[in-house]
């Protein structure tokens, strides 16, 4: 076989392989170019993949086998949230996910309303050598958590668990109750506060303004206006330092999506036609939201007492005790 023999042999064999290749993939294709989906929830739960099947997955993990490229997904259980996501499969690899589903909110009627606390007082008292001392009321020892030299004339004290706030004419205090340490706020627009309630990592205050009709905010360097009516609302610090809020008012779905999932929303002026909105304010982010809507709720209720692990809020309502599910235990 001469030297132009073999170039048109080589190029027969060549045109032959991609011809045979191509019509195995036109053939075959959606059977080899394939990964693997692997999701981990708790089941029993089905995935709604997008032009590719239902899939009802009653063990985890649950693995499905699918064509190659970019999928669109539904995850669906039972008095569940429905969850939407996106996986991307490679070929011959193995796309693992991990889900958590949020159960629908759900209202019932409570036996009774759990106890709260007391909130520690504090009060300042005269010291040595002319100064004067914040301590915990009723401390028969007289401890000292921070010393003020000279003494505070006219001085008012907001206080919660680790953090408290001490006004008098001339200047404002915050008092880290835990580091015994203070320092002094530049912001003094909290000279006409009413009362307030810091939330349990001492980091917010949240509180009301004479002649105003909003709640306000103290973040520990600056003072904010949120969108909630004293009059028409009733809010509650949860565990995770998020505020919990029933409102009246009503509200906008807002178009953007964050770290606290899809359902954010814009908080109205005009009073809510469906009934009572439940939610969450997020000081980190100034933003809103939303639980859902009860409209079988007979009034606004008096005060809302979330749980320590903050799956469930209690309150009381028309005489009646509530409490809404918000995750399973």
């Amino acid at each position: 076989m001469d030297k132009e023999q073999k170039k048109a042999f080589a190029i027969g064999i060549f045109a032959f392989t991609v011809i045979a290749i191509g019509v195995i993939f036109f053939l075959f294709g959606d059977r080899i170019l394939r990964g693997k989906l692997e999701i981990t929830a708790e089941t029993p739960y089905s995935v709604e993949i997008f032009d590719g099947g239902i899939y009802k997955c009653l063990s985890t993990p649950c693995v499905m086998d699918l064509s190659y490229g970019t999928k669109d997904l539904l995850l669906k259980k039972a008095d569940h949230k429905t969850i939407i996501a996106e996986a991307k499969i490679g070929i011959w690899k193995t796309e693992k996910l991990a889900f958590e589903f949020e159960i629908n909110p759900q209202i019932t009627r409570a036996e009774s309303l759990p106890e709260t606390l007391p909130k520690k007082e504090y009060r300042l008292v005269e010291a040595k050598n002319g100064m004067q001392k914040l301590i915990e009321a009723g401390d028969d020892r007289g401890l000292a958590i921070v010393y003020f030299n000279p003494p505070l004339k006219n001085s008012r004290i907001i206080a919660g668990e680790k953090t408290a706030l001490i006004m008098e004419d001339t200047a404002v205090y915050k008092i880290d109750l835990e580091k015994k340490s203070r320092e002094i706020v530049e912001n003094r627009e909290f000279l006409d506060i009413v009362e307030g309630n810091w939330s349990p990592d001492g980091h917010y205050l949240v509180f009301t303004r004479k002649g105003l009709p909003n709640l306000w905010l103290f973040d520990g360097l600056k003072v904010f206006e949120t969108d909630l009516n004293i009059g028409l609302n009733q809010t509650a610090w949860a565990y995770d330092n998020s505020l919990v809020f029933v409102t009246e008012q009503g509200a906008g779905t807002a178009v953007e999506s964050g770290k606290y999932g899809n359902s954010y929303i814009n908080i109205l002026a005009e009073k809510s036609p469906a009934g009572f909105i439940f939610g969450f304010y997020h000081p980190d982010e100034n933003s809103y939201t939303k639980i859902d809507t009860f409209g079988e709720i007979p009034s606004l209720p008096q005060g809302l007492i979330p749980s320590a692990t903050g799956h469930i809020i209690y309150f009381q309502a028309a005489g009646e005790n509530f409490k809404i599910i918000l995750r399973k235990f």
